[in-house]
């Protein structure tokens, strides 16, 4: 009852009800470096990642910002970050080379934690749920790169096992490519010749994968970013970053029943995102190289044209966005 009522309400009652009014506070922090990875801990602790071997963290609810390069990292691509406690932090780096570094002691010294010099090598985002983490690379010799942790990210295990389709590869824009749920459930999306979502429900020993309705046929269209809000309804979007303004194919619902993904016709937002989070079970955000929009109901609205890659909504639903230049966003309902 409980999921056929949520679904109710989210797609038979979707045109009655007007989006609520949100508004976008725009902070330049100056820096030489494209946000990637966000992570709000809380409303207080926030921490990013990003280009040019930058990290950054706001203690004071993204008002003020510290960003470093982390030595010996400074051409690092820190696609992802992941908060587990107030000081313990792992970063991702794609490229150069592919790697995680963790901290314990709130950013001031970083250890590397895994390291793939190989040259095909590519890193595109990680999760974690309590101890536990997963990490999603692109396809080597046809096989997803994944990787696991059950230790906070001190040791990390190869995955083997999980095949790719031909021109298939995930993306690395936003650091919400994967969701590691409870009891061992994962999901993940990729694009290129198809848009698909993977899903395993045993921690990663066997998978399986359905075809979404997104835009694909190219390297550059695909999904780029997935949320759920349990393991049987999540959304998904993306489209093409090589045509920000073509809003076609840039949104789906994922509502999985009786073991089935179902994805019901609905609107799109302003075109391609490379990041969508829910903010509450009836209220989307998503961003992307044209602006930022707010679905309610899945009546979507956009609320700002300003560029913007990623977001991370606090556990009390504060709203931060990152984006180029060390640029950081604050949504708040009006």
């Amino acid at each position: 009852m409980k999921l056929t009522l949520l679904i109710s309400i989210i797609l038979l009652t979707a045109c009655t009800l007007n989006a609520q009014p949100y508004a976008l506070q725009v902070i330049n922090t100056n820096t030489n470096t494209s946000i990637r990875g966000l992570h709000a801990f809380n409303d207080s602790l926030i921490w990013a990642s990003g280009s040019n071997g930058y990290v950054g963290n706001s203690v004071n609810g993204g008002k003020t910002w510290n960003f470093k390069q982390i030595v010996g990292y400074d051409s690092a691509e820190f696609r992802d970050i992941e908060v587990l406690d107030e000081n313990t932090i792992i970063v991702m780096s794609s490229v150069q080379p592919a790697c995680m570094l963790k901290s314990t002691d709130a950013g001031k010294n970083w250890k590397t934690v895994f390291i793939d010099n190989r040259p095909e090598a590519f890193l595109d985002a990680m999760d974690f749920s309590g101890k536990k983490g997963i990490c999603l690379g692109d396809p080597i010799k046809n096989e997803f790169l994944l990787l696991k942790t059950t230790n906070k990210g001190d040791d990390w295990i190869n995955l083997n096992g999980c095949k790719a389709q031909d021109s298939i590869a995930a993306f690395a824009a936003s650091g919400t490519t994967i969701k590691l749920l409870d009891k061992g459930v994962i999901y993940f999306a990729a694009g290129g010749n198809e848009a698909l979502l993977y899903e395993s429900s045993d921690f990663g020993k066997t998978w399986k994968y359905s075809n979404v309705p997104l835009q694909h046929g190219g390297p550059s269209r695909g999904i780029f970013s997935i949320d759920f809000i349990d393991e049987n309804i999540g959304a998904a979007a993306g489209g093409d970053y090589l045509d920000a303004g073509d809003y076609t194919g840039s949104f789906t619902m994922l509502v999985k029943d009786e073991n089935k993904w179902k994805m019901p016709l609905s609107t799109n937002p302003n075109g391609y995102r490379s990041c969508i989070q829910f903010i509450d079970p009836y209220t989307l955000i998503a961003c992307g190289s044209n602006g930022v929009d707010v679905a309610y109901q899945l009546n979507w609205t956009n609320i700002s044209i300003e560029n913007f890659n990623t977001i991370s909504i606090s556990p009390n639903k504060h709203i931060f966005l990152a984006g180029n230049n060390g640029k950081i966003g604050i949504v708040t309902k009006q």
